[in-house]
This record gives structure tokens, C-alpha cells and sequence, in this order.
């Protein structure tokens, strides 16, 4: 059986302040963490 795993990237402060990602440590704004939280789960099978 194979497996297609599907991710996607909630919104952090480096993004809201036009910061390029991985130079900077940076958490997740509101608006990500709620993204987070309602971010689908689908499995097959």
C-alpha cells in the first residue's frame, strides 16, 4: 500500500514581518496556531 502524506505550513511571525524562514527563529501567530489546530487529517486504507 503506499502513502501520500500532504503538509502544510501555519503561518509564523518571520512571514507577518517579511523575514526570509529558517534565518530566524520564529513562532506560530495566531492566525497559524489556529491553523494548526484545524489542520485536516486524512488516512486511506
Amino acid at each position: 500500500m503506499r502513502s501520500i502524506y500532504i503538509a502544510t505550513h501555519p503561518e509564523a511571525t518571520h512571514v507577518t514581518k517579511d523575514l526570509v524562514g529558517g534565518w530566524y527563529d520564529s513562532s506560530l501567530t495566531t492566525r497559524g496556531r489556529r491553523m494548526q489546530k484545524t489542520s485536516p487529517t486524512i488516512s486511506w486504507g
